[in-house]
């Protein structure tokens, strides 16, 4: 049977030069603060420290004072822990059971050099008798700046009665949540309004009416803006292709939605300062690699509280070139589409009418390529280039430009050194924009007629 005390208050005078000599103990007594007839379980630590205040005849706080608790069950001592009063006069101690405990644990605070004293009791009780705290969140993804209801009416108190419910936010995030008056202490439900994009962790601890608190239960919440300007892709099958639901991106990432997710990403720990170009900013980026737009997802995710897919070594994946770079299947931020994934959208899904390019069997109605991409506005070779996206027809899903402007990246390798590429490109001619043609390139290739389109996951 074993039981320790951790100290909770030590002496505050001592960081100073020199020590300065403790008042010598006349006319001071110990009053008692807090801890009478608490209860514990076994093995762990009680409800509430146990603390004293040392004061003199005229109830004034004496630091510096010596108090020695005796630690006592049954008629046996468990040992002497010792503790200064502060300077507000306070010394204090958290007492955890031991494991074998049972029946009364006493514990007396005598005032050293005295024989002023004071006790403390503790009921070491069943832990069947311990309340369980159950927390839930409606809903779990929310957007910035909306109310999400915590609730933890599904807690239990084995002996039926009352509980008092304490809430807190353990996220660490730099915009903290703001419980309302009273419900954070009391409510089993409240609504708490998370105002950024972020992932919020909050715990419930339920307190019984004798005292006795539950283990920590803990809720992640994220808040998040919905996606926009993707369009869900419904699974299903075409000739050789069967995919699962997935988001896609309406158009290919523009210069300018590179640059500004480029500026968050120096801030945090990318490597991609400088990298991309772009005509202007409602154009599609070009000159980035597969490594540059795979780590450019990730930092798209993190910017809006979404969990990266991509990681390296089981890290997220900020820096360097890799190959062995990881999926997590589970994240619900951007990613690369799978080659499988990108024809099936290009092809029109569920919805295609078979057509030879995206969206058209006329190749000028949905691309920009070598016949029909002169007069770009950035005129890279021949006075042809890339054209702002959107300018051309949709295909059956809504999708923009998925012939023709920029060949895009996939995630799937072609081989043990190249990646997919895919939908041709503005000085490309017809029979590389069509929806079946495939390219690939070394992962590390930048060049003037390849950027990328977004994917995502389906699930909540």
């Amino acid at each position: 049977m074993w039981l320790f005390v951790v100290l909770g208050s030590m002496l505050c005078w001592s960081c100073g030069d020199a020590d300065p000599a403790p008042t010598a103990p006349q006319a001071m007594s110990l009053m008692r603060l807090a801890g009478s007839n608490q209860y514990g379980l076994a093995g762990e630590a009680l409800a509430e420290s146990l603390a004293v205040a040392v004061t003199d005849a005229a109830g004034r706080a004496v630091p510096g004072q010596r108090i020695d608790f005796e630690i006592v069950q049954g008629v046996g001592s468990l040992g002497t822990e010792s503790a200064f009063s502060n300077a507000e006069g306070r010394a204090s101690t958290q007492m955890t059971l031991g494991s074998d405990a049972d029946g009364t644990v006493r514990v007396t605070a005598t005032l050293f050099g005295t024989g002023d004293f004071v006790e403390f009791t503790a009921t070491v009780v069943d832990p069947a008798h311990r309340p369980t705290a159950s927390a839930r969140a409606d809903p779990a993804v929310i957007e910035p700046g909306a109310q999400v209801l915590l609730h933890g009416g599904d807690s239990h108190d084995p002996g039926g009665g009352s509980m008092v419910f304490r809430w807190r936010e353990l996220s660490g995030n730099p915009y903290p949540v703001s419980f309302p008056a009273n419900d954070a202490e009391a409510a089993f439900a409240v609504y708490v309004t998370l105002p950024k994009v972020g992932q919020y962790r909050f715990t419930l601890v339920v307190t019984n009416e004798r005292g006795l608190r539950s283990r920590p239960d803990t809720v992640v919440v994220r808040a998040r803006h919905a996606f926009t300007d993707m369009i869900l892709v419904e699974g299903g099958s075409l000739p050789g292709l069967t995919v699962s639901s997935f988001y896609m991106a309406k158009y290919e990432v523009t210069w300018g939605t590179w640059q500004s997710v480029r500026r968050f990403a120096a801030g945090s720990g990318y490597d991609l300062d400088g990298i991309g170009r772009g005509c202007s900013e409602d154009h599609p980026v070009y000159h980035v690699n597969w490594y540059d737009a795979v780590k450019w997802c990730n930092a798209l995710s993190e910017k809006e509280g979404r969990s990266p897919v991509y990681m390296v070594a089981g890290r997220i994946y900020r820096t360097g070139e890799h190959d062995d770079v990881t999926v997590n299947g589970q994240a619900d931020g951007y990613r690369l589409p799978t080659e499988a994934e990108w024809e099936f959208a290009s092809r029109g899904g569920i919805y295609s009418r078979d057509y030879r390019y995206s969206g058209s069997d006329i190749l000028d109605e949905v691309a920009w390529y070598v016949n029909n991409s002169m007069g770009a506005e950035c005129g890279i070779l021949e006075g042809r280039g890339p054209w702002p996206v959107g300018l051309k027809m949709p295909n059956e899903l809504g999708l923009y430009d998925m012939s023709g402007n920029v060949w895009e990246w996939c995630f799937d390798a072609s081989n043990s050194v190249r990646r997919m590429l895919r939908g041709g490109g503005w000085f490309d001619h017809a029979e590389f924009c069509r929806v079946a043609s495939r390219g690939s390139s070394a992962p590390g290739g930048r060049f003037s007629y390849s950027g990328f389109r977004l994917a995502a996951n389906a699930g909540p």
